[in-house]
């Protein structure tokens, strides 16, 4: 079956298909959302073992369950969360759902409605800015980063923290009422939330006496832990978060920071801090399915 995989590059292979494994589904993706992840694979940031099938987070069809699955789920639409307490990261520390059929364990799907549109993909990152939210109120936050858990924090958490700064590399693609746009990290927070994958932005916060820093993790192995006061938060499968996407400043976000297209490969690294991709449309064009 054809994959996107990891080898030396990210590019398209045919790989052997694995069997069911007892705690797991088999899935046929229909959109896949390409972020921070696959951009850190293909610049380098992030290593990833040779040959493995990328792609975090993916709406899917159910097509095989394991022993231990309900066999309900056959034929359900479902939304694939980037994060296996189990396993670990999808795409990173087992093979993702950038495939034909991909195979994923039962403890990172959740089902969906028939319904089911593209905003589902931000689910994953909404879970962590709900946990994020309980962490901040009234309090000083430096966002630094600005990937799609970077954007969408910028968005809600004015809603609850008193004062929120924001600080990225390149130019910050919309203006966000609330949001002060800052030309350096420093130990002038309460909180910084660490959405960046850069090396050096980690080095920097390490040499400071930082205060804490919440640190979203997609990945068990990465990246590693450099800060003494550090919470640590990851995606949690739940359809729970559907309430923050109500949001007028959320609205305008979404407007900027998400791309869509059908050619997978061309969108690695994303034009936008995300890209939506019709993975089968993608597949097609790639000679699969």
């Amino acid at each position: 079956m054809l994959a996107i995989i990891f080898d030396q590059s990210i590019t398209a292979r045919d790989v052997v298909k694995r069997p069911v494994l007892r705690d797991h589904l088999l899935v046929s993706p229909e959109l896949v959302l390409l972020d921070g992840v696959e951009n850190a694979v293909f610049l380098g940031l992030l290593w990833v073992q040779p040959w493995r099938i990328l792609g975090t987070t993916a709406l899917a069809r159910v097509s095989a369950t394991g022993l231990e699955v309900s066999k309900k789920l056959e034929g359900k639409k479902v939304l694939v969360f980037p994060f296996s307490n189990s396993y670990g990261g999808l795409g990173t520390d087992i093979d993702g759902v950038m495939a034909e059929e991909a195979l994923v364990p039962s403890d990172v799907v959740v089902e969906v409605p028939d319904s089911a549109d593209w905003k589902y993909l931000l689910y994953p990152h909404l879970s962590l800015i709900e946990q994020i939210i309980s962490e901040v109120r009234d309090s000083k936050v430096l966002i630094v980063g600005g990937g799609l858990t970077g954007m969408l924090a910028a968005a809600l958490l004015p809603d609850v923290a008193s004062k929120v700064g924001l600080f990225t590399e390149g130019s910050v693609p919309l203006t966000l009422e609330g949001v002060e746009k800052v030309g350096q990290i420093s130990g002038d927070w309460d909180a910084i939330l660490l959405s960046s994958m850069k090396s050096w932005i980690r080095g920097s916060l390490s040499a400071l006496d930082a205060p804490r820093v919440i640190l979203p993790r997609f990945s068990r192995t990465w990246p590693l832990n450099l800060f003494k006061n550090t919470l640590e938060i990851f995606p949690k499968p739940s359809t729970y978060v559907s309430h923050l996407l109500g949001s007028k400043r959320i609205a305008k976000v979404l407007e900027s920071v998400v791309g869509f297209s059908d050619d997978v490969l061309a969108s690695i690294p994303t034009s936008k801090p995300a890209v939506v991709v019709e993975f089968k449309r993608a597949l097609y064009k790639l000679g699969g399915l």
